[in-house]
């Protein structure tokens, strides 16, 4: 038999999982049809989990966000819901599902506090409860990953329970390689899990952590397409995806944009104007003091929302008045903006961004002025003045 110092391989070693058992050795042919052979789904798609083929059987999608967002949280509410055929957030079930949880990170007290959490935040009758419980199944697992998690507790659970869907919370959890290895994590996702999602014929989500946040703007602006690759580590995450849900954070603490990066348009969310398709949900943890649960943000208190983070971010410090920032411009004429900034700083202590915002807000509240001070061959420079232009 070849040995590896030779550098050949046998068609054994050749196919050979990564992960897993060896392969068996009578190894089937993967099916193919021809092109005229593929038909459109039936009205009753029994292979449709989450409407309109979101996800189906045979398909991963991963839920994204930081550390500490509320992923597992977000998790249970959907799985309750689901669980009653209800939508959550504008995903709806094509019909009541049965759902397995397999996580690593909370107790049973952890769990209980999230399932009687949503219980009351979203007011289900004891019925309601009775019903999503008996659909719901939670395993907590945290001491096997790799191979040993998919042998030794997925199929065992998968054969058991026979769930429509199931949640693998979180996948740093059951990985055992690395993150950044795009090797390992197709093994994982191609080479372990698809194999057990098609043979019994069911979907599965990964909950995945994002990075640590970047320095600067540099998250906020990426588009909702990009949130698919917020995930830490490979991009193979999001390519091995059917679709992708991202918890993008906010200025405001415990309020999120839930962005449906891949597949997003399959779920028609629309905005205000009933119209406007977009792929992008504000929403925010309860504020019932004890109550773990998710809400979608209404338009007006998305509105009221923005509207007092930007006074709290164009206030001056405790201890600055507004009176001093203005005792910064002279008495006649004007100062240059980056003079003013230089001088905002200099004296208290204040940041380009928060400058910026305070010079904003006495401009419109007509306690400063803003002045077009013309310059050679260039765009007039920005001042800023006690009184109108001349």
């Amino acid at each position: 038999m070849p040995t590896l110092n030779n550098h050949r391989r046998t068609r054994a070693d050749a196919t050979a999982p990564l992960f897993g058992a060896p392969p068996p050795d009578a190894i089937p042919l993967p099916p193919s049809k021809l092109l005229s052979e593929f038909t459109p789904p039936p009205p009753d798609n029994q292979k449709e989990l989450l409407k309109s083929r979101f996800l189906c059987r045979g398909g991963g999608m991963l839920l994204v966000g930081p550390t500490g967002a509320g992923k597992s949280s977000l998790a249970m509410q959907l799985s309750m819901l689901w669980a009653l055929g209800r939508e959550g957030f504008g995903i709806e079930p094509a019909r009541p599902l049965r759902i397995l949880i397999i996580q690593a990170e909370n107790d049973d007290h952890d769990m209980f506090d999230a399932m009687d959490g949503v219980r009351q935040g979203l007011g289900l009758s004891r019925d309601e409860w009775m019903r999503a419980s008996g659909n719901i199944r939670v395993c907590h697992e945290n001491s096997r990953s790799g191979p040993d998690f998919f042998a030794q507790v997925v199929r065992p659970l998968l054969a058991e329970f026979r769930p429509d869907l199931f949640f693998i919370d979180p996948a740093f959890g059951y990985l055992g390689g690395e993150t950044n290895n795009q090797g390992h994590v197709s093994a994982f996702l191609r080479n372990c899990l698809n194999p057990l999602i098609t043979e019994f014929d069911c979907g599965v989500i990964v909950n995945h952590h994002t990075n640590k946040p970047p320095t600067g703007e540099e998250k906020a602006g990426w588009s909702d397409a990009q949130m698919a690759y917020a995930g830490a580590g490979s991009a193979e995450w999001a390519n091995w995806s059917r679709a992708v849900l991202a918890l993008r954070g906010t200025k405001s603490y415990g309020v999120f944009d839930l962005v449906a990066a891949k597949r997003g348009e399959r779920l028609r969310w629309r905005e205000a104007d009933g119209a406007t398709l977009t792929f992008r949900k504000r929403i925010r943890h309860s504020r019932q003091d004890g109550v773990i649960c998710w809400h979608e943000m209404t338009a007006e208190e998305i509105a009221e929302e923005e509207a007092t983070q930007m006074t709290r971010t164009s206030d001056t410090p405790p201890g600055i008045s507004d009176e001093a920032v203005l005792e910064l411009l002279p008495e006649d004429g004007s100062v240059l903006k980056q003079a003013f900034r230089d001088a905002m700083r200099t004296r208290f202590d204040i940041g380009l961004h928060r400058a910026d915002n305070i010079a904003k807000r006495l401009v419109a509240e007509g306690r400063m002025f803003e002045w077009r001070v013309p310059q050679p061959r260039t765009q007039p420079a920005v001042h800023f003045a006690k009184t109108p232009q001349p």
